[in-house]
């Protein structure tokens, strides 16, 4: 398959030295989309019908409603979506016709999963994803500046691991796959092994005799591990000096 490049977003996110820079162009994606989604261009008469059939995932939606933007737009788009919902279930035509019937009780399980399931944003996200690993793995094979600074950063989450392995094997071939996944797997567990020790320290200092201990960069080590495991990135909240502190 054919993908194009994006290197400058690859370049600014590696400079920022992220936890996992996909996760960093994930999130940057995401709220690009959401805005996309709140704006003029949704009421194009081709796209209005795409998001009628397809919707949005239970987070995706909730992002929207939270942007606290456009209101009425979003109130638009989710009737006519609605609307589109009710006309594939039918529900009140089947309430009668699924009761003791296994095979059509599946069939309408199996449609109220694909609605949930189904999401215009992480659909386009999936397909950004898609580029940025494909534009990483490109640039650690083209240029050593690029996979110098590769071997310098903290790997990738684990939720975004298989993405990036798996485009490596589209994009490399012989020693040059071996010595990527080596050094994309060794990356990944230094930084889940100083995660684990981190996090070990910070629930240390929940103890009584460390309660008055000043914290260091183990302040972050839960939302550091979080994202570790699952690739969200969490709001900071951190603890100085038994004070809470907040932060974006």
């Amino acid at each position: 398959m054919k993908y194009e490049l994006e290197t400058i977003p690859i370049w600014d996110t590696y400079t920022t030295d992220p936890h996992c820079p996909l996760c960093t162009l994930e999130k940057k994606a995401e709220n690009t989309y959401i805005g996309f989604f709140l704006g003029n261009s949704v009421m194009n008469p081709e796209l209005r019908v795409q998001v009628n059939r397809t919707g949005f995932c239970p987070d995706h939606y909730a992002g929207l409603y939270n942007r606290g933007e456009n209101r009425h737009g979003l109130g638009l788009i989710t009737q006519t979506h609605l609307k589109q919902v009710r006309e594939t279930l039918s529900l009140g035509k089947q309430a009668g016709v699924v009761r003791g019937s296994a095979k059509k009780l599946a069939a309408l399980l199996k449609k109220l999963t694909k609605i949930e399931e189904q999401c215009m944003i992480c659909d386009r996200m999936g397909n950004t994803l898609k580029r940025y690993a494909f534009t990483i793995v490109h640039l650690w094979k083209k240029d050593s500046s690029f996979r110098e600074k590769y071997s310098r950063s903290r790997g990738v989450c684990l939720h975004h691991l298989p993405i990036l392995l798996s485009m490596s094997q589209e994009a490399l071939q012989g020693g040059e796959q071996e010595r990527f996944i080596r050094t994309t797997l060794e990356l990944t567990d230094k930084y889940l092994e100083k995660a684990e020790n981190d996090l070990l320290v910070f629930t240390g200092k929940y103890g009584f005799e460390k309660a008055n201990e000043s914290w260091g960069e183990e302040r972050f080590a839960l939302i550091t591990s979080i994202q570790k495991l699952t690739g969200k990135l969490l709001k900071i909240q951190y603890i100085i000096d038994n004070t809470t502190a907040h932060g974006d």
